[in-house]
């Protein structure tokens, strides 16, 4: 029993995912002969299916998150044959249109659900927030933001203001099997904040000093829902592994990690 971190009851508490099992699954065997995807955390990036869990929520909203963001969202991500996302955006009218990438007017688009599609990524970028998994994921500080992205999840509110989700697809199926746990990209004048699954990048801007430019993206609140499709995604995602590289992490083997995980609990608890 404890006290579930969305509903606030005190229920029985499931063994929760921090990222959806289901996107590791997706990926196995995808590209080398380790049969495991790429996971980067907080001070490690690893090849492997292992999943960040811990006694978060109860039964009633683990489904709630399945239900209404990670059922739909998951079989479309990038996997090796097909991108079913991309497929149908590509599909969807274009708004704008530059070197390198598109805007696409999703309003009432056949086969996109934008509504689910953000459930999916507030949900993850709230999980980041609300719980420190093992010491494994920065935790996000979202400050009064957390309350409102909690209420609207559990239906309770309107989708807060001052926040700009932005999704951008990948342009091609290619050096994009990598899951990024939420991380800080910029703290002024407002906050960005931004992970990754296979094929889609989700950037939540927060703050009163969002700019218009950034809100005029905002793939739920826009009227246009617009979603775009870009060559920077990889480029950006690249980055966030080559500094992990640069910064002496580098991709380690899952039992080293594993091993020195257990020498920093042992630790703690002398």
């Amino acid at each position: 029993m404890g006290i579930c971190k969305l509903c606030l009851k005190k229920r029985p508490l499931m063994l929760s995912h921090f990222m959806p099992k289901a996107a590791f699954r997706s990926l196995r065997g995808v590209l080398t002969k380790n049969p495991n995807p790429t996971m980067v955390m907080r001070d490690a990036m690893v090849r492997t299916s292992y999943q960040l869990t811990d006694r978060v929520l109860c039964g009633d909203c683990e489904g709630r998150f399945d239900r209404l963001g990670e059922r739909w969202v998951l079989p479309r991500t990038a996997a090796k044959t097909r991108f079913p996302l991309l497929e149908t955006v590509r599909n969807a009218p274009v708004d704008q249109d530059i070197p390198g990438a598109t805007l696409h007017r999703c309003e009432g688009v056949s086969g996109i659900d934008v509504e689910k599609l953000t459930y999916f990524a507030m949900s993850i970028f709230w999980r980041a927030a609300t719980h420190h998994w093992k010491q494994k994921v920065s935790r996000l500080e979202l400050g009064p933001y957390e309350e409102k992205i909690r209420a609207w999840l559990l239906g309770d509110a309107s989708f807060p203001k001052d926040m700009s989700l932005i999704v951008t697809l990948a342009s091609e199926n290619k050096d994009i099997f990598t899951i990024v746990a939420p991380v800080p990209v910029q703290t002024s004048p407002y906050h960005g904040f931004i992970f990754y699954v296979p094929g889609i990048e989700f950037l939540l801007c927060v703050g009163k000093e969002v700019s218009p430019t950034m809100r005029k993206f905002c793939v739920y609140t826009m009227a246009d829902h617009p979603i775009g499709i870009s060559t920077g995604v990889v480029i950006r995602l690249k980055s966030i592994v080559d500094k992990f590289i640069s910064d002496g992490a580098g991709l380690i083997k899952l039992d080293a990690w594993l091993e020195r995980e257990k020498k920093f609990e042992r630790t703690k608890s002398l």
